[in-house]
């Protein structure tokens, strides 16, 4: 699932992860990266952080599946337990 303007859909794989990320704006968008995340992203998410998107991924510690995730943050996405990856979204925009 993807949260775009507060509103949930479905993302049928990475196209249509690609297609969403696509209409956003990096430098004023977000993505997690959470435990169970399909493999699919993991070239999207990235190039959504080169292009300027905060991107994170869940920490091991608690991450039933942490395989991409962790791909994610080998490749320089900030890491964090899920409570700290909701803090520092949240002061991302309310600051």
């Amino acid at each position: 699932l993807l949260a775009v303007d507060g509103d949930i859909a479905d993302a049928p794989g990475v196209r249509g992860f690609a297609d969403v990320t696509s209409t956003l704006d990096p430098a004023d968008s977000a993505l997690l990266v959470l435990s169970g995340a399909p493999t699919d992203f993991i070239e999207e998410a990235l190039r959504f952080k080169v292009a300027g998107a905060w991107v994170a991924a869940q920490a091991d510690h608690g991450c039933f599946d942490h395989a991409v995730p962790g791909l994610v943050a080998a490749r320089g996405a900030e890491i964090a337990e899920p409570l700290a990856l909701a803090q520092k979204l949240n002061a991302r925009w309310h600051a």
